[in-house]
């Protein structure tokens, strides 16, 4: 199918405009939620601690990288460090149009990118300081690459190095990239290489991949460690993993903020146009079995299918987050499925776009949600006030249970407040002298705290009311002075 030449593409650029201001309305409006002050602390620390933190967190580097220039042109409001998210996100549907056209009608393409310029899951990545929204732009663009590669028949140099650079950037972005690349080797040995593929193919498809594992080798320490990271992520049993795969599916889909459940009619028209066109693809497959076909089921399936083998082993690793890429190469496959039908191309078109429709109730839920996880602002407004005391006096302290919280405390109090973490393995620290010596004790305890429910049964607390605080996920206790 020959592809529509750029000039005439106004629609793209149309949905591209759409996109963008998707993207950045209300970017600042939600607080930072802890995983987002992380990327802040360690692209505002030195690169040798980021580096360093990098290696005992469970993300490589990249991303701290980049965000650092960026905040030092920008700032490090959430406006200016969610912008980074934003420009990657639709970044990534340029190229996630480019990777369909040719494979489906034109119009099926512009209801394809049209579906994630509008998903929840994709806005809620591109206004989020994470990794996930270039993660996906990075992966969508090794993916084109690569197209372009098996579609020169495996002689075009530039496709190839593209594919390579682009692999290498999306590996240091997260290690969940690894998914994909293993789909494309897949496809390559038995979907590409089905056919008399020449032997200096073959070396050159090799001598690629080498590059990447030279250029990654590096890391592969850090990589290799976080594979033994199981007791971060809670235990998934095997009997749970339907339920799990619904979840995930769910999330990828229609984002974290939901509406009336599985019932609603968004749900059920979306999901069954998502899932039909995937069953339609494998169907397609099974009675012609085209190369290109076989592309799109593997990168958009197979990541999926092999995060959710790793669960029972590795835990609860929340694919909809660690595989973002997924949610496009899926709404993909699912167009290229309807298109593989007897339908007319507007037939398959208005299918799409139908089913993009059933994604709005969930979006229209995402802005009006008012914050991201827990909203650590109100508690910061009323220590700022509390804590610090007259010039010469010693102002008291905050303990904060667990400890890393104090990272989403310190975006908003910056150097105003000190504050004292408590291990997550030190359940019983109330046991030990917590007083100030004559100064006010501020104990900060976060959901996450083991024993967060019985903490306030300690006569020793005295709970404090902070208008506009969630007591359910955060509390505020206070031991007063001697």
């Amino acid at each position: 199918m020959a592809r529509v030449p750029h000039r005439g593409r106004v629609g793209l650029w149309l949905l591209l405009a759409l996109a963008a201001a998707l993207r950045v309305w209300k970017i600042g409006d939600k607080n930072i939620w802890l995983d987002e002050s992380v990327s802040w602390e360690n692209a505002t620390a030195s690169v040798r601690q980021l580096m360093w933190n990098s290696v005992t967190d469970i993300h490589p580097p990249l991303y701290y990288l980049l965000l650092k220039p960026w905040i030092w042109m920008w700032g490090d409001s959430l406006s200016a460090m969610r912008s980074l998210s934003a420009l990657a996100s639709v970044v990534a549907l340029y190229l996630l149009f480019r990777l369909v056209d040719g494979a489906m009608p034109t119009g099926v393409c512009y209801a394809v990118v049209l579906w994630c310029v509008v998903s929840p899951h994709e806005v809620h990545y591109a206004q989020e300081i994470r990794a996930y929204a270039l993660l996906t732009a990075a992966t969508l663009g090794l993916c084109l690459a690569y197209r372009r590669w098996i579609e020169s028949g495996g002689e075009g140099r530039s496709p190839l190095a593209l594919y390579a650079i682009a692999t290498a950037i999306a590996l240091s972005l997260h290690y969940f990239a690894a998914l994909v690349v293993a789909a494309l080797w897949l496809h390559f040995v038995f979907g590409g290489g089905r056919r008399a593929v020449p032997r200096r193919t073959w070396r050159a498809w090799f001598v690629a991949n080498a590059v990447v594992a030279v250029a990654y080798a590096p890391w592969v320490i850090a990589a290799v460690r976080f594979s033994t990271w199981n007791a971060w992520f809670a235990p998934v049993r095997i009997a749970e993993l339907p339920g799990y795969a619904a979840t995930q599916l769910r999330w990828m889909t229609f984002g974290y903020y939901e509406v009336a459940g599985w019932q609603s009619w968004s749900y059920v028209v979306t999901l069954g146009v998502l899932g039909g066109g995937g069953v339609l693809l494998l169907a397609a497959i099974a009675q012609r079995c085209d190369e290109r076909d076989v592309f799109f089921a593997c990168v958009a399936y197979g990541p999926v299918l092999v995060g959710l083998l790793l669960v029972p082993v590795a835990g609860d690793i929340t694919l909809a987050r660690y595989l973002p890429y997924a949610t496009p190469l899926m709404v993909a496959a699912a167009g290229l499925g309807w298109s593989r039908t007897q339908l007319t191309p507007r037939t398959v078109t208005a299918i799409v776009g139908i089913g993009s429709l059933g994604l709005l109730p969930s979006l229209s839920a995402y802005y009006r949600a008012p914050i991201k996880d827990v909203d650590p602002r109100p508690i910061v407004a009323f220590l700022m006030t509390h804590v610090r005391h007259a010039d010469g006096e010693t102002p008291g302290q905050v303990l904060v249970a667990p400890g890393y919280i104090s990272t989403l405390m310190r975006y908003y109090s910056r150097s105003a407040i000190e504050y004292q973490k408590v291990k997550r393995s030190d359940v019983h620290f109330m046991d030990r002298d917590v007083s100030s010596g004559g100064r006010d004790t501020w104990i900060l305890v976060d959901q996450a705290w083991p024993n967060f429910e019985e903490i306030g049964e300690d006569t020793r607390l005295t709970p404090v009311d902070v208008p506009g605080n969630d007591p359910n996920k955060m509390r505020l206790f206070r031991i007063a002075r001697d």
